[in-house]
């Protein structure tokens, strides 16, 4: 039987990469509390797609946590030359917009993709060793690179003067 991938799939994730192209590339203005919301989604959604495909014994966890640091590191050094604007008032923080995100997205959407077809195609690499914790190490640095980025956008906001922003209109 032969292993491929649909053209409509293909289509899809072209599609998925236009939209996320046309949102990342202008500036974001967005409540700061995005900040927290969204890594904590990606969190979760990592820990349920790992409990859903892996057995986790405690000494996966190590594995794992060490893929989230690799991650935030990266994260945090890819976005820390962004150009970020902040509302200490309102809470608003306004992030140039970057091919970095886009790329950022992608390498998430990408990762995780993969590591389900691997899974569904060779369901026995979810229980050898060394073949489980590389996409243990892939899947938690692929998510924390959105923590490491946020963690960069974050610091900046924090030292950067305060100016009047406005979220945008949301019927564009």
């Amino acid at each position: 039987m032969t292993q491929h991938i649909d053209l409509g799939i293909i289509l899809l994730i072209g599609l998925i990469a236009w939209i996320i192209y046309k949102r990342t590339v202008k500036d974001n203005t967005m409540e700061l509390k995005k900040l927290v919301i969204l890594p904590i989604l990606f969190l979760y959604l990592t820990y349920s797609m790992l409990t859903k495909h892996f057995v986790l014994v405690p000494t996966d966890f190590v594995t794992i946590i060490i893929g989230m640091i690799i991650g935030a590191i990266i994260g945090f050094m890819v976005s820390s030359n962004v150009n970020v604007r902040a509302d200490h008032e309102q809470n608003l923080i306004c992030v140039a917009g970057s091919w970095v995100n886009l790329i950022i997205v992608l390498i998430i959407v990408a990762v995780k993709f993969g590591v389900g077809y691997i899974i569904s195609t060779n369901p026995s690499l979810s229980h050898s060793g060394v073949g489980k914790h590389v996409l243990f190490v892939l899947v938690a640095a692929a998510t924390s690179l959105m923590i490491g980025r946020y963690l960069a956008y974050y610091l900046k906001y924090v030292n950067a003067t305060s100016e009047h922003l406005e979220l945008p209109d949301k019927k564009r």
